[in-house]
C-alpha cells in the first residue's frame, strides 16, 4: 500500500525468471476511490478491468473502455486480449461461467469497428488470482499486446 499526495494506491508486482534465464516483471497500479476501495473498473496505460456481474454487461462498461477502444483502432497491429477470470467448482465450470460475457464482450468490441480476427478470448477460471481484495473474483481484463 501507497500514499501519496492524499490518495491511496495499491501496487503489486510480478517478477518471473523464466527458463530461458531472462527476467520479466508485471507492475499493477491501483488507485482507491475517497472509500479506500478501488474503483470498478481501474483502467492501466496496459489494459482495462471489468468486473463480470453473470451476463450482465453493465451500462458503465462503454464509457470505462472509451479510450481502450481508441488506443486499439490507433494500434491494428496489436491484438486485443481478454482475459477471463472466473470461479467455479471445477476448471471447466468456471470457465464456462466467463464464456458467454467474454462472448458479448468481444461482439461489442467488433460493432466498434475492431477486426474479430485481432481479438484473442482467454479463459483462466481461477487460475490466476486476484492480488488484492478489492480486486473482483471474476473479471474481464483487456490487454493490447502484440502476438
Amino acid at each position: 500500500r501507497l500514499v501519496a499526495d492524499d490518495k491511496q494506491y495499491y501496487v503489486a508486482l510480478y517478477t518471473i525468471m523464466r527458463g530461458n534465464q531472462r527476467v520479466y516483471a508485471h507492475l499493477d497500479v491501483i488507485e482507491t476511490d475517497a472509500d479506500g476501495e478501488a474503483p470498478s473498473g481501474p483502467s492501466t496505460s496496459s489494459g482495462v478491468m471489468l468486473p463480470i456481474r453473470g451476463n450482465d454487461f453493465a451500462a458503465s462498461f462503454p464509457e470505462q473502455l472509451r479510450d481502450f477502444v481508441e488506443q486499439a483502432r490507433n494500434a491494428p497491429e496489436q491484438v486485443v486480449w481478454i482475459v477471463l477470470h472466473s470461479q467455479g467448482s471445477s476448471f471447466t465450470e468456471a470457465t464456462q461461467r466467463s464464456e458467454p460475457f467474454g462472448n458479448r464482450l468481444k461482439l461489442w468490441l467488433v460493432s466498434r469497428g475492431i477486426a474479430e480476427q485481432r481479438i484473442r478470448t482467454v479463459a483462466v477460471g481461477p487460475l490466476a488470482l486476484a492480488h488484492h481484495p478489492a480486486v473482483p473474483r471474476e473479471r474481464a481484463e483487456l490487454f493490447l499486446l502484440a502476438e
